[in-house]
């Protein structure tokens, strides 16, 4: 995974720009990343992995933390909420967190199906 590739760098500018170049969660206009909502290694193609709608633009400080809560055993869905809290601004963009925890809610259910049938 090499974040000087041209298609990451493609998806990143794409990311950044339907998210208004602002962090979804603090409204933070600077030190912005893009981040997987469902993350690289869950996809099954490299056109999912690309896909511009599965990507959310957090500030650094705002991603770090997301991994953090992440790596110490958090759904995401839940760290996302927790972020909310600790990050809250009026500048956030509410629907795009919305939308990103509504993607990892329907994976969730594929998945669940798919370990059904």
């Amino acid at each position: 995974w090499v974040t000087t590739q041209a298609p990451y760098k493609k998806w990143r500018e794409d990311v950044l720009k339907r998210c208004n170049n602002k962090c979804v969660i603090s409204g933070r206009d600077y030190d912005l990343e893009a981040h997987h909502i469902i993350q690289k290694s869950e996809q099954h193609n490299m056109e999912e992995v690309f896909n511009p709608e599965n990507g959310i633009a957090l500030n650094t400080e705002v991603h770090n933390r997301l991994h953090q809560l992440v790596s110490e055993g958090k759904d995401p869905i839940v760290a996302i909420s927790l972020l909310k809290n600790e990050f809250i601004s009026d500048e956030a963009n509410e629907g795009e967190v919305n939308r990103a925890i509504d993607v990892m809610e329907k994976k969730k259910l594929e998945d669940l199906n798919n370990n059904v049938e």
